[in-house]
């Protein structure tokens, strides 16, 4: 079932993150001439699906999102590549599909972050911000049991798209009922390239 942001306010999961690093690229606007270049790769067209093939990581926690107490479900952190993430644009908003993974013992699946927010005041990189139809779906399964997607927090620093790459650090909040506290977070990061358009 989608679940809809009514508001974001998932500090927590900041502390959840610390564990996970991964470099976001090159942040030097390479002079004028790269300025520009950076520039039109960032112009997406509406309607149209952007395909990114990359390499992260994942690792899942279970406990509370209320009291900000959690565990290692597995005792290594997810390693993954080949995976494709893709981005479709519609007005003024994208919509993210992440790629299903095996996390140890979790299953990640077929989790759809809609409408979020473009944000473009730095001309080279689209941040994502929540909007007001911002709204996830998907699940994972951990011992034959099942929890769906009910939040997300954005790492906005590390987190930005182009026509060309992508980069993204999430803590995705998943449960099994609606008492509103969390019982599982996936980290998730991910760093990927555009497939080439003819």
């Amino acid at each position: 079932m989608r679940k809809t942001f009514k508001s974001v306010i998932i500090a927590i999961s900041i502390v959840c993150m610390g564990g996970v690093v991964t470099s976001c690229g090159d942040d030097n606007d390479g002079g004028l001439f790269g300025g520009i270049i950076n520039i039109i790769q960032n112009l997406f067209n509406t309607g149209e699906s952007y395909t990114y093939t990359g390499v992260g990581t994942a690792y899942t926690m279970t406990g509370s999102s209320e009291t900000a107490q959690w565990q290692l479900v597995n005792a290594e952190t997810t390693s993954f590549n080949n995976a494709q993430t893709i981005l479709t644009i519609g007005n003024n908003t994208g919509t993210l599909t992440l790629p299903n993974l095996t996390d140890g013992k979790v299953t990640f699946k077929d989790v759809v972050i809609y409408n979020l927010a473009l944000n473009n005041e730095d001309a080279s990189k689209t941040r994502f911000d929540f909007g007001e139809n911002t709204s996830i779906d998907g699940s994972i399964v951990i011992d034959g049991t099942t929890y769906s997607a009910a939040n997300l927090y954005i790492e906005q620093e590390k987190t930005y798209v182009t026509t060309t790459n992508i980069a993204l650090e999430f803590s995705i909040y998943f449960d099994d009922n609606e008492d509103g506290d969390y019982s599982k977070v996936v980290n998730f990061t991910y760093e990927g390239v555009a497939e080439a358009t003819e």
